[in-house]
């Protein structure tokens, strides 16, 4: 960046996490949970998501598919 101001960093303050319903406070144990949950359904979806991209790579590259 120019002007020589730092980028703002997401996790420089409190995170907050916005849930449907009466406001409660979670244990460490609960947000730990959500958080495993969440990232592993991400890491699946971006998974598929690479592998396709890669598939499609290799055929603009005129490259067999890759057996596993």
């Amino acid at each position: 960046m120019s002007g020589g101001r730092e980028p703002k960093i997401m996790l420089s303050g409190p995170v907050v996490v916005k849930q449907r319903g009466v406001p409660q406070h979670v244990s460490r144990e609960e947000m730990l949970a959500f958080l495993d949950k969440f990232v592993q359904q991400k890491e699946d979806a971006t998974g598929g998501s690479l592998a396709l991209l890669k598939r499609i790579q290799r055929d603009f590259k005129g490259l067999p598919p890759q057996t596993e």
